[in-house]
């Protein structure tokens, strides 16, 4: 999930469909790894905006056991959008 967030980060990985892998591991019981998950899904966003964060924010309304997690996804992107931008 590490690996699979900073490629995204750097590069457009939506022909993958890497979004789940990553909302799979959402369901897992280790807190480190729905923790994980979060960030590559966020870190995906960065690189691939048009795609992910539509999905994310689907997921928010879809998904309610796992708003905490994706909200998490979000923050991600944030910081990354407004350096982008400048």
């Amino acid at each position: 999930l590490h690996c699979i967030g900073e490629v995204g980060r750097e590069s457009d990985l939506s022909s993958f469909s890497l979004e789940t892998v990553v909302m799979a591991s959402f369901s897992s019981a280790s807190e480190d790894t729905k923790a994980a998950a979060s960030r590559a899904l966020g870190s995906l966003a960065v690189g691939a905006i048009q795609k992910y964060l539509p999905f994310i924010l689907t997921q928010v309304k879809a998904q309610a056991e796992y708003r905490c997690v994706l909200g998490d996804a979000l923050v991600m992107i944030h910081p990354h959008r407004v350096c982008l931008r400048a």
